[in-house]
């Protein structure tokens, strides 16, 4: 057995593990839904039970450039131009 082997074989096996985890989850919320108040609503299984996963799926919003930031590309801007020549594209 390789490593790539290992690998693969724990990356199955967390994917199963993933999905039992699912499951049970949905059939926990499909358990609680009567007892849960219609008029919010807004109750998912993801707000209900959350697992470490469902944040890795979220995209997630780049931040804004602060001057600092723009000032730092502006500088490696100069800097690569420097080192490398202007290179025209």
């Amino acid at each position: 057995m390789t490593i790539t082997d290992i690998s693969r074989k724990i990356e199955a096996h967390q994917r199963n593990e993933q999905s039992e985890w699912e499951r049970a989850r949905l059939v926990s919320y499909f358990a609680v839904m009567p007892h849960l108040d219609s008029k919010k609503g807004n109750m998912t299984m993801q707000k209900m039970i959350p697992f470490p996963w469902d944040e890795a799926a979220k995209p997630k919003r780049p931040r804004k450039l602060t001057e600092a930031d723009k000032k730092w590309l502006d500088d490696m801007d100069k800097l690569m131009k420097k080192r490398h020549g202007q290179r025209n594209n």
